[in-house]
């Protein structure tokens, strides 16, 4: 045993099969020539692994490229830092935690996202614009993913996509936790109001006390012809609303109003963790009528609620005042 190590290591290596993967069967079948002395050789085959995927790392100077981790997917130029070769002794940096102070507004709403109008499109390189992310648009592109007629996109999106912001005004020390809100503006004929049940914002009209007395009929109860001089009058979301309240009703939306309504395919996961098409269904959409007319309202509320506002502390500068060479020079 001791006079097969007096060959050199890859000769060994070269006589291993996969009965003796580690030392070669002994005596060796092959004559070699006997080294004259005995080669420093204490790395192991392990260690001989990293060294190799050592070289091949620094072969590779665009392998720690952090945008290829980002976005894999992406064309982009890769860093040029990664030419510099990394040294055997990595030093642990510990990079201090930084604690953002999170204003008790959002804390108790539990509100965790900063969320901003700016954004960039869903369909753009996330990786290739990272100067864009640090100035403060915001990473996430949040979808409104809702179905719509091509008849009743325009509507929806004037409603809520464009004055969506015009609506409720917020205290300018909202970003220290202020919670005061106030309307910009409102509609000539009824209010806004957000429905849970449709989870958007929709227009309510106004309660308009009739003169005849209620005699006890319900809806369900008038004729059909009536019913379909009432309803015909309708917008998509409030026939959506009107056809969950009961089966009658629901059947009497979509047998007369089918035109006004989508078909979606309802999606059902199998045994076997895979979707498939179990039925086509009959929806309304959340689509409302366009509102012509506004009322612009006061701005009284937030100048009443500055001068009290708890968050607005005035800073007093003691220091003198440096004078500009301008005003120097007309004192002069």
């Amino acid at each position: 045993l001791l006079e097969t190590y007096r060959t050199s290591r890859n000769d060994r290596k070269r006589l291993t099969d996969f009965q003796n993967p580690f030392h070669p069967l002994m005596p060796l079948r092959i004559p070699l020539e006997p080294q004259q002395s005995f080669v420093d050789e204490d790395s192991s085959d392990e260690e001989n692994l990293l060294q190799e995927k050592l070289r091949k790392k620094r072969k590779s100077p665009f392998e720690n490229c952090y945008l290829c981790k980002i976005d894999p997917t992406s064309q982009h130029l890769h860093t040029l830092g990664n030419f510099i070769e990394q040294k055997d002794e990595e030093i642990d940096i510990k990079i201090p935690i930084k604690i953002s102070l999170i204003p008790s507004f959002y804390e108790q709403r539990k509100l965790y996202v900063d969320i901003v109008r700016e954004h960039l499109s869903a369909f753009a390189r996330k990786g290739e614009n990272m100067a864009c992310f640090r100035a403060g648009i915001t990473v996430y592109t949040f979808c409104c993913n809702e179905s719509f007629r091509r008849d009743e996109y325009c509507d929806h999106y004037e409603l809520c996509h464009m004055d969506v912001d015009d609506y409720i005004g917020r205290c300018p020390m909202y970003t220290d936790g202020c919670p005061f809100f106030y309307y910009k503006k409102a509609p000539k004929w009824g209010s806004l109001r957000f429905s849970e049940y449709l989870s958007c914002v929709i227009h309510c009209p106004p309660e308009v006390p009739t003169k005849i007395p209620y005699t006890g009929i319900s809806l369900c109860e008038l004729p059909k012809d009536v019913l379909h001089e009432i309803v015909q009058y309708l917008d998509s979301c409030s026939l959506r609303c009107l056809s969950a309240t009961n089966h009658y009703l629901r059947r009497l939306c979509f047998e007369n109003f089918c035109s006004a309504s989508m078909v979606h395919i309802k999606w059902e996961r199998s045994e076997t963790h895979s979707w498939y098409e179990k039925c086509f269904m009959w929806e309304f959409s959340t689509s409302q009528r366009r509102i012509i007319d506004w009322n612009n309202q006061s701005t009284l509320p937030i100048s009443d609620h500055l001068c009290e506002c708890e968050f607005n502390v005035a800073e007093k500068y003691e220091a003198k005042k440096i004078a500009l060479p301008f005003m120097a020079h007309q004192k002069n």
